[in-house]
């Protein structure tokens, strides 16, 4: 009989993994800076919760209690975040930092881990919940902001710290960034890791009528874009989408930061998708909390079935040549005033293509044909029926 009890207890000891296996360290990110993003990734075996434990900047505003840190976990190959410091079991380390423990549930799979040092300088309207938390937060940025480097400084990133524990194995960067690779492998288009003051375009022919998912990043507010993309019809110059504030939501970080991720039908034909960034806040040098994908800001086009991948070919575009062009005024400045005259000798349709500054039915940067003869005018640049461009 004790012999019997020796054996099942045996049995049932050898499903359960070793303690130490439970607790291995998958990612550890220490040492940081201010103002730097890093990351870190782990592979699971299996389903499991994993332990995180976090020592991050404490600041004294409202909302955010870590307003110099945030961190979180991207699922590798769905780039959805699966956790994110918010809440769990807290205590003041200092004056200045918090140390935070959580679990979080995740499935068998492929993980990114980001710590962040940049400062939360704008509070969140989902942290407002009358007239007396959104004054107090004024007053919070105007008397904070200047002791902003009094408070979150090298020293206090030396004690930062993240570290995630559980049963698996940490993976080095090389991986990470193989498993990045492989996420634009089968891609139409990818335009990303863009730096400030880019300006990239892509041809791309569909044979045949497509799905495809659109995954973009870049900055956004809702009365201006500063880096943005778009698809144009490569034949008609039409603009058939565009990343904008309206069609997409909020990419982590600062407010600014916006994301697009979804899936659009396209007829067969020839296609260009451009992506421009302005002069600052970017994957080279972010100048606010950067997105939860930062590698990714930009943009990547690929089939919604990879199988259609076979029917897709991609084009270095041109603009098309300059013929017939019978008045031309491009790259005008503020201020400037530019005036040609022309003559038909017949009466025939022409192709007009302006691009120009308007705003709520107002005209600032326009054009316009007068009859030399009468002095009347017999086109105008307006708001209807031009057609929004741009920002």
């Amino acid at each position: 009989m004790k012999k019997t009890c020796l054996m099942i207890l045996a049995g049932t000891l050898s499903t359960i993994p070793p303690l130490h296996a439970q607790n291995q360290t998958l990612a550890e990110i220490r040492n940081m800076r201010m103002f730097e993003t890093r990351s870190a990734g782990f592979v699971l075996d299996r389903d499991q919760s994993v332990q995180i434990e976090l020592v991050g900047a404490l600041g004294n505003g409202r909302g955010h209690k870590l307003l110099g840190t945030s961190a979180w976990i991207l699922n590798a190959k769905t780039r959805e975040v699966v956790w994110q410091a918010r809440s769990g079991e807290e205590r003041r380390r200092s004056r200045k930092l918090l140390e935070l423990q959580d679990t979080a549930a995740l499935d068998k799979g492929e993980y990114e881990v980001y710590f962040s040092s940049f400062y939360y300088g704008f509070y969140s309207s989902d942290d407002v919940k009358g007239f007396g938390d959104a004054i107090g937060n004024v007053f919070d940025r105007i008397f904070d902001w200047n002791r902003r480097d009094e408070r979150f400084d090298d020293q206090i990133y030396d004690e930062a710290m993240i570290v995630v524990k559980g049963a698996g194995r940490a993976v080095p960067d090389a991986t990470v960034d193989e498993w990045r690779r492989e996420l634009t492998r089968d891609a139409i288009v990818t335009l990303t890791h863009l730096s400030d003051e880019a300006y990239e375009r892509q041809g791309f022919t569909l044979e045949r009528p497509m799905d495809v998912r659109i995954y973009a990043l870049g900055e956004i507010r809702y009365e201006e874009s500063y880096d943005y993309g778009w698809i144009m019809n490569a034949k008609t110059h039409e603009k058939i989408w565009q990343f904008s504030y309206r069609n997409s939501e909020h990419g982590g970080g600062d407010k600014k930061n916006r994301l697009f991720n979804e899936v659009i039908s396209l007829p067969a034909g020839d296609y260009v998708a451009y992506f421009v960034t302005d002069d600052s806040h970017s994957s080279r040098e972010w100048n606010a909390t950067p997105p939860y994908d930062p590698n990714f800001w930009g943009m990547v086009i690929r089939p919604a079935e990879t199988s259609m991948k076979a029917y897709v070919k991609n084009f270095e575009y041109a603009d098309p040549p300059e013929t017939n062009v019978i008045v031309k005024f491009t790259r005008v400045g503020d201020n400037d005033y530019h005036s040609q005259g022309f003559t038909l000798k017949k009466a025939l349709p022409v192709r007009i293509y302006a691009i120009g500054e308007g705003r709520d039915g107002e005209m600032f940067d326009y054009g316009w044909i007068t009859d030399a003869n009468t002095g009347k005018k017999v086109w105008e640049m307006t708001p209807t029926p031009a057609r929004k461009f741009g920002k």
